[in-house]
């Protein structure tokens, strides 16, 4: 039974009481630094509520196509009306499948699957599947799919690969416009063998959603949702799906007598899959399109995730425990640190800002004809991400995931898969890349959407 600090029940009224904290940012703007190229849309006043129960999102349906393929469809066309997510969109709305986020896609590690995209929005898009190891021949960055047409996404994940990806539009110049009127969705990679900490966990994605004019964060598509585990942890899948604005994200008690008091997150996975063990944080930060899975403990007293930079509460989590739970003992993935030979191939790629005010990378904007890096495949690359702009950047590279080696001088803690890495202003992140398995042209670039419209990214090819 949940109970407030003076040790009496807490009552549902109150738990939506503390929920609507997160609403009293629900209209207040923020512009990004470097965001002044057109006016900014507002979050409208309709839509879902705050303290509702945190939506479980609908899966993607499969069916067994040629040869025996798994297979999904997605079709994005205009969102109806009718629907309460249409109220927390930019104007003309759009959805993949039914509402905001888009389905899960559920995918499986070492399996062949296909996904078609059905485009019926009425104007050009793509699909961008965000951090899979595929080709870029298969990921098709460049793509121009006109309404009417279908796009198919053949691929085969290799091992190891197992954790929460997702997926949005990748046209060029569009990408700001196509998410924030609700193209974007989740993606799973379950794994062969489940980890033996992760065993009777509660699992829960939690899609985070942010405008750059906008500080309130929709929590699979409301704000400031509430979630009752029914194990004493509970797995987060955390997703910074925005456009813009990076997340610093803590749990704190709310309620008892820890109440105010950080309580602490256990990393277990991050972009590109499992760490090696449970790292015990009491904050972890996303960028735009990062990714973390969690465990938290759901004890007797409420907690609440909160945004460091504001304080506001993004989702209010109580549970069944009545003691502090740690993660069970053992390994949970496998991720070899990566050393680079002092003669490594390296790279230094310089995040500049142009007199105008428009933000680029090694001072060009960019030309998809033009093959800004070209690389050996199986090469183990060093690279030197420099950020000389005054506003940080979520550095992103399609294709080959990487080992963040340090930031600035601090040395990365663990080892993880990642793909993208924010930049600070004045900052220097060294990444360790390994360009295996895959081959092909494709792109890297700053992951805030209008950046990328506007032509930060740069082409890279693999042979």
């Amino acid at each position: 039974m949940t109970r407030a600090s003076s040790g009496a029940p807490l009552s549902r009224r109150q738990l939506l009481a503390l929920a609507g904290v997160g609403a009293t940012a629900w209209m207040a703007p923020q512009l990004s630094a470097g965001a002044t190229s057109r006016p900014r849309l507002t979050l409208p006043k309709l839509g879902p509520m705050p303290g509702q129960p945190l939506a479980r999102l609908p899966e993607l349906p499969t069916f067994s196509g040629a040869a025996g393929l798994e297979t999904s469809c997605l079709t994005a066309a205009p969102l109806s009306i009718t629907s309460a997510a249409s109220g927390v969109l930019a104007p003309g709305p759009l959805a993949y499948g039914a509402g905001f986020p888009g389905p899960v896609i559920r995918l499986r590690e070492g399996q062949p699957s296909r996904v078609i995209l059905r485009n019926r929005t009425g104007e050009p898009t793509n699909l961008h599947l965000h951090g899979l190891r595929i080709p870029p021949h298969v990921d098709q960055p460049f793509l121009h799919l006109d309404s009417g047409s279908d796009a198919t996404y053949r691929f085969h994940l290799p091992p190891r690969s197992a954790g929460t990806y997702w997926y949005h539009p990748h046209l060029h110049g569009s990408v700001e416009d196509q998410m924030e009127r609700g193209l974007v969705g989740p993606m799973i990679v379950e794994p062969t063998r489940l980890p033996a900490p992760l065993a009777g966990c509660d699992d829960h994605l939690v899609v985070l959603s942010t405008r750059l004019d906008a500080r309130q964060v929709l929590v699979n598509g409301a704000p400031t949702p509430t979630l009752e585990g029914t194990t004493p942890l509970v797995r987060l899948r955390l997703l910074n799906a925005g456009v813009g604005r990076t997340l610093t994200l803590r749990m704190s008690a709310t309620a008892g007598p820890g109440e105010g008091r950080l309580r602490p997150m256990w990393v277990v996975a991050t972009d590109g899959g499992f760490v090696n063990h449970p790292v015990r944080l009491t904050s972890v930060t996303l960028g735009v399109g990062e990714r973390v899975e969690v465990l938290v403990d759901a004890m007797v007293e409420p907690a609440a995730l909160l945004t460091s930079d504001d304080h506001v509460a993004q989702l209010v989590l109580t549970g069944p425990s009545s003691a502090p739970t740690l993660p069970a003992r053992g390994a949970v993935g496998h991720v070899p640190l990566l050393r680079p030979a002092r003669n490594a191939p390296y790279r230094r790629i310089v995040l500049t800002q142009a007199s105008d005010g428009s933000f680029r990378l090694d001072g060009r904007l960019f030309d998809p004809h033009r093959i800004d890096q070209r690389v050996r495949a199986g090469a183990l690359e060093v690279w030197d991400i420099v950020n000389t702009t005054g506003v940080e950047h979520p550095f992103h590279l399609h294709s080959w995931p990487f080992q963040v080696l340090r930031r600035g001088h601090v040395v990365e803690p663990f080892p993880a898969w990642r793909d993208v890495a924010v930049v600070q202003p004045g900052q220097t992140v060294r990444l360790a890349i390994p360009f295996t398995l895959n081959k092909g042209r494709t792109v890297y670039h700053c992951h805030v959407a209008m950046h990328e419209d506007a032509g930060m990214m740069g082409v890279i090819e693999v042979a």
